[in-house]
């Protein structure tokens, strides 16, 4: 078994590969998702040399790990055991300061879910749509919402189990086809619905 204190500092190098990329391609109000399993996705990135080979190991070990957790997910109808998890939202290192150019994607803000507890308990989402984020101007007006894209639109839901004092790690991504960012200040919320809500700010050049 791993140490917490292991999982999380590896994590905090790889996370934004865990759980899904999205890939949008917009087309009036219409957009197309394609899903990439997470196994698949670490070696497209370490294929790519976005993981560095001397880390390529401990990231395929950790998607494995992940995945096997999410193997054990089942469907289930009504909200889950709220009151036993926090939501905090953390950065990757390699995106300390959070400033991005427009024209690229808009990784490493990290949302955090932790069982609080003394207990294993059962952490609920949508198929597909586990986490949404917002993002908001400096006037604090939204301008984009993820939890209106298409994956989102479903009432399916799988549950997954959290020991007690386990941590799950969910990546944000932002493509400029998404939504086009402007140069300017942003206020990013993320949240795990039903669970709870943080936010961190960025900076577009």
């Amino acid at each position: 078994m791993y140490s917490m204190k292991y999982i999380t500092r590896v994590l905090a190098l790889f996370v934004f590969t865990a759980s899904c990329a999205l890939v949008v391609h917009a087309s009036g109000i219409n957009r197309t998702y394609t899903l990439y399993t997470l196994p698949g996705f670490v070696d497209a990135l370490i294929t790519r040399g976005i993981v560095p080979p001397a880390a390529a190991g401990k990231a395929r070990e950790l998607a494995r790990m992940i995945t096997r957790s999410e193997q054990g997910a089942t469907t289930h109808k009504g909200a889950l055991n709220a009151d036993k998890v926090t939501v905090t939202v953390s950065k990757l290192i390699e995106q300390a300061n959070l400033e991005y150019d427009a024209r690229v994607d808009i990784k490493g803000p990290i949302l955090i879910v932790k069982n609080i507890s003394s207990e294993a308990t059962t952490l609920e989402a949508k198929r597909r749509c586990q986490i949404v984020y917002r993002v908001y101007d400096t006037d604090d007006v939204m301008v984009y919402d993820s939890a209106t894209t298409e994956a989102c639109m479903t009432n399916e839901k799988v549950t997954y189990p959290l020991a007690a004092g386990q941590v799950r790690m969910f990546p944000i991504l932002h493509q400029p086809s998404n939504y086009p960012l402007k140069a300017g200040t942003y206020r990013l919320e993320l949240e795990y619905p039903g669970y709870g809500t943080d936010d961190l700010t960025i900076t577009v050049k």
